[in-house]
Formats: structure tokens, C-alpha cells, sequence
């Protein structure tokens, strides 16, 4: 195998997530050209900005198109993905002049001005909240599903490009000619790429070697309301009031997604040139690093149209990714028990940031006394403190651990001798 290094500097943009997918449709003698440009992603790990291993998927052959999110790395991720859009009608429409665009105050040349897509009645629906005529009038989307996709070759961490299947500027010149149809266990090769250095910057130092990957199955996914989300963790994408839909499961390595975005159907035809756009931001995290601390990550609003998850969002990110509270308390609210008598604790595992009680959540009990001392004090399977009439320890520290997660809580307790 051949391995290449590339020299080529570009820095990285670490502001935020985006991947810009844009269609544009013209009418052109009773023809339509449909063309999708300029794509980016930014992603956010713990520490730094290197990407976690998150992979923006845009499949397009011109009337399908498939949005949906990879995991190349090696640690489960988190994602949420939002989707502007913008229409204008008349002449020069696709071109940046003289065309009216559909809400006013957005511009063809500004995509941070386009108007992210909010569920209303229904989720295929638009709810612009203005009275005015939406994009859904003209358009229908298809949303949830699953597809079959070849894994991505650019396994680059600092890589902000999604992995784009079909382009109007085609492979011979004809539009989507490059737009690849794939089967399950279908074998490719192809030229991977990798980074080649330790830093989170987008640069010319990678390798190239060709590898074969193999085609897989996306599971089905659904599409739902934030208020219709139950807190199970599934296949689903969970769209919030704000436009941003959250991934209710972590995203495991080696696999995908389901499909957020599945097509687009045309509604009514015009009797004038229109063009149709899509911005779609994409942004992914490991466990925990929502960036609310240091405003990076979800929480990096420094760029015009960003915004802080909601406290909705924010309940669904902690409970897939398994983050609690734990607090301990004594059944009789006591903090010290007597040497030779039990103590019966309990644990209350409450979403971080939220106070509701999470029923059914296992906890695994550990006691210990100070260190250097030895003791005798056991703790059952339900809280059940038992402390020997010969308990030499003064304090012991309870713990209660919430099972596959590393969330914990911590109780002190003071033993008083007969």
C-alpha cells in the first residue's frame, strides 16, 4: 500500500458546525437544474476542538436526498442538526439579484439570515409564526427512514468537510452522474485519509493509503416532536421549537444514524424562475462536553443564528449520554447511626440540571471509612447500612453509583460508640 503525505496548510474554523446544502431549481425551458454547493463541519471534543469522530452525510441525486450523521471515530457521540431554508421567485432568482425572497429580510448571499425549519402543525410543515406564506406551501419534506451508505473514506479528526455523495457538477460533466447507489456488504476501494499530527487544525499534515470499505444499513429512524419525546433512548430524531433536532441515542463507532432528511417533493409549480435553498448545520460532542462551561460546542453562539440548546434539549443531551445527579439521603434523615445498629440510605438520581426523578435507575452501593482504617460496616443492594457493635471507624463515605455511567453521589456518616 502506498502512503502519501500531503503539505498543503489550511487552517480549520472553529466557531461552530456547519454544512451548507444548498438546491437550486430554475425553471429553464420546462427544465430544472438542481445543484448542491458548498459544504463544512465543525466539531467539538472534550479539550480542544478535535473532531470526535462525527461525519455530516449529504446524498443527493438530484430529487432524493438523505441527511444523516456517521460515527468514524473510536467513542460514542452526540449530535444535533438544524436546517435553514430560503426561496425567492422572479428574475435573477438563484443569482442574487432582483428576486424577492419568500420572508422578508432574508438574502440569497446571506445564509445566516435563512429561516431555520421549526415543526408547526405537522413535522413536514413550517411554522414561521408570521402569517405569512411558507416554504411549505411550494415544498414537502420527507423526514426519518434509513438508507444504505458507504462509510467515509476522509476518517481526517480535523476535517470539517461532510461526506458528499452526488454533485450538479457530476464526474463527467452530466449533473449527479457521480452519484453512487450502494448495497449492503458491497465492497469498495478507495483512498482513505487520516491526520497525521496531534494538533486540531486543518492542514496539510495527513496520510493516504488505499483501503476497502464496506457498504452497511443505517437503522430506521423516526422523526418526533420535542414534547412528544417520552426520554427513551431510541433511533429517533427529536425536533425542538427551536429548529435543532437532537439524536435520542449516542451515535456508537462504526455506525450512523437514521435518516433526519429522506427527500424533498415539489407541491406546485411556478410560472416564473425560483430557486429553493438549504443550510444544514450539523454539530457533534462526546459525553458531556456541551460546551456550557467555556461557550465552545453546542454553546459556542459566537456566530450570527447559533443558539444555546434549550432546557428541553439540554434534558435529552443529559439523559442519552447517561449524565445524573445522585443524591443520598437517610431514610429518617439522620447523618450519624450508632455503633451496632443498620441505617437504611436511599439515592435519588435526578438528569443533570433537572429535578425531576428518574424511576428504575439502578445504583450499585459502596462504603469505605477513612483511609488507613479498617472496617466492618457493609451496605446491601438496597441502602441497608450495617455497622458492627465493634466499629472502630469514626466516618465512613457512602457511595452510590449509577450503573453504566459515571455518575456518583457521596454521603458522610458519623458512627457514635455506645
Amino acid at each position: 500500500m502506498k502512503i502519501k503525505k500531503l503539505q498543503n496548510l489550511k487552517w480549520k474554523k472553529r466557531s461552530m458546525a456547519i454544512s451548507v446544502l444548498l438546491i437550486m431549481i430554475l425553471i429553464i425551458s420546462s427544465t430544472f437544474a438542481w445543484q448542491s454547493i458548498s459544504q463544512q463541519a465543525k466539531n467539538e471534543i472534550k479539550g480542544g476542538g478535535v473532531n470526535p469522530g462525527g461525519r455530516l452525510h449529504d446524498d443527493f441525486n438530484g430529487s432524493n436526498k438523505d441527511v444523516y450523521v456517521e460515527n468514524f471515530g473510536n467513542q460514542p457521540i452526540f449530535t444535533r442538526v438544524r436546517i435553514d431554508e430560503y426561496f425567492e421567485t422572479g428574475e435573477g432568482a438563484g443569482t442574487g439579484t432582483n428576486a424577492t425572497p419568500l420572508i422578508a429580510g432574508s438574502s440569497f448571499n446571506d445564509v445566516t439570515t435563512w429561516t431555520p425549519h421549526k415543526p408547526g402543525s405537522t413535522l413536514e410543515d413550517c411554522d414561521q409564526g408570521d402569517g405569512v406564506s411558507d416554504f411549505h406551501d411550494y415544498f414537502r419534506w420527507e423526514l426519518g427512514g434509513a438508507t444504505t451508505y458507504m462509510p467515509t473514506f476522509n476518517t481526517n479528526k480535523d476535517s470539517l468537510k461532510p461526506d458528499i455523495n452526488g454533485t450538479m457538477e457530476g464526474k463527467f460533466g452530466e449533473p449527479y452522474d457521480d452519484y453512487q447507489t450502494y448495497t449492503e456488504g458491497q465492497k469498495v476501494v478507495g483512498t482513505e485519509i487520516w491526520d497525521d499530527d496531534n494538533n486540531d487544525v486543518e492542514d496539510g499534515n495527513v496520510r493516504e493509503e488505499e483501503r476497502e470499505h464496506t457498504a452497511k444499513k443505517t437503522p430506521v429512524a423516526n422523526v418526533m416532536k420535542m414534547k412528544d419525546w417520552d426520554g427513551t433512548l431510541s433511533d429517533t430524531w427529536v425536533m425542538d421549537d427551536d429548529g435543532w433536532a437532537y439524536y435520542a441515542k449516542p451515535i456508537e463507532p462504526g455506525s450512523a444514524s437514521g435518516l433526519l432528511l429522506n427527500g424533498i417533493q415539489k407541491k406546485q409549480d411556478l410560472m416564473e424562475n425560483w430557486y429553493y435553498g438549504m443550510n444544514v448545520i450539523a454539530q457533534f460532542a462526546t459525553a458531556g462536553d456541551w460546551g456550557e462551561d467555556d461557550g465552545t460546542g453546542f454553546f459556542d453562539t459566537s456566530v450570527k443564528g447559533i443558539q444555546e440548546p434549550s432546557a428541553n434539549a439540554m434534558k435529552l443531551l443529559n439523559k442519552v449520554a447517561g449524565i445524573y445527579d445522585v443524591t443520598i439521603t437517610s431514610a429518617t434523615g439522620a447523618t450519624s447511626v450508632q455503633a451496632g445498629d443498620t441505617l437504611q440510605l436511599q439515592a435519588a438520581v435526578t438528569i443533570k440540571g433537572d429535578s425531576e426523578v428518574v424511576t428504575n435507575q439502578e445504583v450499585v452501593w459502596e462504603v469505605r471509612a477513612e483511609e488507613g482504617v479498617q472496617t466492618g460496616v457493609t451496605i446491601n443492594a438496597n441502602g441497608l447500612l450495617t455497622v458492627p457493635a465493634d466499629e472502630t471507624a469514626k466516618e465512613l463515605l457512602v457511595k452510590a453509583k449509577v450503573v453504566n455511567t459515571k455518575a456518583e453521589g457521596l454521603f458522610k456518616i458519623t458512627i457514635q460508640t455506645p
